[in-house]
């Protein structure tokens, strides 16, 4: 998938930045527990995402992750999603579907994709209104990236 454009308005970056770490806490967490590894493909992939990098360092990350699970635990889900909704309800869309595309990388950080991630993911795209056709396109480019050639088993 190609890059997405930079943003000029560094509060937009902020809040998108914000927006994607919350929806990657809910993919972790999905399952009601999270791994190491997760964590640090959480944290590889901001380092590599263009939409992240220029706004978010490790401390910065952390805390926001930190904050998400918070919010999923005194709060629930939907909480959180409802956040992510309003935080993206005037993104451009192109933006919307790398953030969808980078919830596909976390999901299967561990190898792996459980129900409750795919319905995790399932929730993500519609709140990303993004429509079933995109969704698709972007799942199919996600699996024939170099990622997903390093996670078939051998």
């Amino acid at each position: 998938m190609d890059q997405a454009p930079p943003i000029k308005d560094k509060n937009l970056a902020r809040k998108i930045g914000k927006g994607a770490i919350y929806c990657w806490t809910a993919i972790i967490n999905a399952d009601g527990i999270y791994n190491e590894d997760e964590f640090n493909s959480m944290i590889s992939l901001s380092e590599k995402n263009e939409l992240i990098k220029a706004w978010y360092d490790r401390d910065l990350l952390k805390s926001t992750f930190m904050e998400g699970l918070n919010i999923l635990k005194t709060h629930g889900a939907e909480e959180l999603f409802r956040r992510v909704e309003f935080t993206f309800r005037e993104v451009d869309k192109h933006i919307r579907s790398h953030i969808f595309y980078s919830c596909l990388h976390i999901a299967c950080s561990d190898r792996s994709i459980a129900n409750k991630e795919i319905l995790v993911l399932q929730k993500i795209y519609r709140m990303l209104n993004l429509d079933i056709d995109a969704v698709f396109t972007i799942t199919l480019l996600f699996f024939q990236s170099d990622f997903a050639d390093k996670s078939k088993p051998e």
